[in-house]
């Protein structure tokens, strides 16, 4: 909690790290799971969701077909990207990235980083 984190998100690092060390052989096929099951077995420890697998997904395990569509950032770069379309942020197709969607997800991540969306408005 030093470091900024709440009680809340404290205990669940706690609570996972506990988890791995009595139990590493659980966590040995994570890599290789497909992606659904990734996001059930990660969303059953206390804390963690389907954000936690799909950062997971992404960053961790490199799958290159996960979109974390709940994540603010992407969320605000879908807004900034519809702005000056017809095409409403609901209506964007995530699914016809696939099955890149972690370069989109990345590639919006970035446009936010860099204010990109400031710049071309």
């Amino acid at each position: 909690m030093e470091c900024g984190i709440s009680r809340r998100k404290a205990f669940a690092i706690i609570n996972f790290g506990t988890a791995f060390d009595s139990d590493p052989a659980r966590f040995s096929d994570w890599p290789t799971l497909a992606h659904e099951s990734l996001v059930r077995e990660v969303s059953g420890f206390w804390g963690l969701s389907r954000w936690s697998a799909d950062i997971l997904g992404l960053s961790y395990f490199g799958n290159p077909d996960v979109f974390p569509a709940s994540d603010g950032t992407l969320v605000r770069a879908i807004k900034a990207a519809c702005a000056n379309t017809e095409v409403g942020a609901e209506e964007w197709d995530i699914d016809g990235a696939s099955p890149y969607r972690s370069l989109l997800a990345r590639y919006l991540w970035k446009s936010i980083d860099t204010g990109f969306w400031q710049q071309s408005v």
